[in-house]
């Protein structure tokens, strides 16, 4: 098992590279650590916030699509569109009572894109296409988690998948009119099972292709989707640090520049982390000087991190470290982060206006769900909804969270098939 870990990891190192035009900048390590930045020092903030949620309504959904490969869906392949309509990238499994021990149809031949509205209780489904552009004359086997699905506000869509036989991936772009077009990728090009993207403020999308090692540190691609969903790379970032996923977040800031958060784990030195912001021009092809956001030195397994863009043109930041314990949430303009009073899982955050709702649960407490309201700078107290029996607590790739309304939020459970409505209340 570990020689395959490692053999995964140095695979990784070699698809990064090989798409790979020019030399990438560099980040380089800051030896300046502020104190006012330092992490470990920061007390746990006050729960003085005036916003929470409140739950309102459960609708339970007999016919809510099941997931593939008897799994649970997660935020990657489920969004919420601005109109409050849930879309689910997914599989088709082809298994039944009769073959379900049968390897052969272990493999998602087809692929869907189901769209619910909860309020009406009403499904539909649209077929996604195979990818056209394969010399392969047998249709290729698609449909491998992990799948992955983007929704702008203009119900503009990316969608990207791996294909099962030789790691091959498959993009796909809908735009707002509802017309399809997909691009099979190839993996000795392009490694994407670690992955981010967004839509830039110019209407063109861009993928974030990073990934790390024991064997290569820390390494940025930037593609941009082409409208024929083919990808094309303008930019290499490389830097330190050995974390493989989930440390890194991005936004467009203006039609010409990304935005960059990144959690900077440093697994060769006591797996100490530095928080790192830093932008890429769209135009210039360049990277600007990276920010330092918070550091601590102390040892750390598991981070993650999201990026907002609030409407006053400011951002926050909002990130989590364990095991030394925290909630970490920045805005531009504040001289240290909020140190939140919870930290024993990940978390999911959502946006809703200038309104921030992180989502988490506890292992003691694996039938609740917490959620609380970061507004104007202040933690609100936490808002717990009882989720039914549960063996385990949910898994924060399992939170999803959607607008149902200027002042409601929804959160799907996809085991019960339950949809909670929320709302906020001072």
């Amino acid at each position: 098992m570990k020689n395959s870990i490692v053999l995964y990891a140095v695979l990784s190192s070699i698809f990064l590279c090989s798409c790979t035009q020019e030399e990438p900048s560099t980040l380089p390590v800051s030896l300046n650590k502020p104190e006012t930045l330092c992490l470990d020092s920061l007390p746990m903030s006050k729960l003085d916030g005036t916003v929470r949620l409140r739950e309102v309504e459960v609708r339970h959904m007999p016919d809510f699509p099941e997931c593939p490969m008897r799994s649970l869906y997660n935020h990657k392949q489920c969004k919420f569109s601005e109109d409050g309509l849930l879309h689910i990238l997914r599989g088709i499994d082809g298994r039944t009572e009769d073959n379900s021990d049968d390897d052969e149809y272990y493999t998602l031949n087809q692929g869907e894109l189901c769209m619910i509205d909860p309020r009406l209780n009403a499904i539909r489904k649209t077929p996604i296409p195979q990818p056209t552009n394969t010399a392969n004359p047998k249709p290729p086997k698609s449909f491998d988690p992990p799948t992955n699905l983007l929704i702008s506000p203009k119900n503009n869509m990316l969608m990207w998948w791996s294909i099962v036989g030789n790691g091959d991936h498959a993009i796909a772009l809908q735009d707002d009119k509802g017309g399809l077009t997909s691009w099979r990728t190839p993996s000795s090009k392009y490694f994407m099972n670690f992955s981010v993207a967004c839509l830039s403020e110019n209407g063109t999308w861009y993928m974030i292709v990073y990934s790390a090692s024991m064997a290569q540190e820390f390494h940025i691609t930037v593609y941009r989707v082409d409208k024929d969903a083919s990808i094309t790379p303008i930019g290499n970032y490389s830097g330190t640090g050995q974390q493989p996923h989930k440390n890194l977040d991005v936004i467009s800031i203006s039609p010409e520049r990304l935005r960059f958060l990144w959690v900077d784990v440093q697994s060769t030195d006591n797996n100490r982390i530095r928080i790192w912001t830093f932008d890429f021009d769209l135009n210039k092809k360049t990277w600007s000087e990276p920010k330092l956001l918070g550091w601590t030195d102390s040892m750390c397994f598991t981070t993650s991190c999201q990026i907002f863009k609030l409407s006053n043109s400011n951002y926050a930041y909002l990130w989590h470290a364990e095991p030394f314990g925290g909630f970490f949430y920045l805005e531009e303009g504040m001289k240290q982060p909020l140190r939140l009073p919870f930290c024993e899982n990940e978390f999911q955050a959502f946006q809703h206006g200038d309104r921030v709702v992180v989502a988490y649960s506890l292992d003691d407490e694996p039938c609740k769900l917490n959620l609380c309201v970061i507004n104007n700078r202040k933690v609100g107290a936490a808002t717990s909804i009882d989720l039914g029996k549960r063996d385990f607590a949910i898994h924060e790739r399992n939170i999803i969270l959607g607008k149902a309304g200027p002042d409601q939020l929804w959160f799907v459970d996809t085991e019960k098939k339950n949809f909670h409505l929320l709302e906020f209340v001072e």
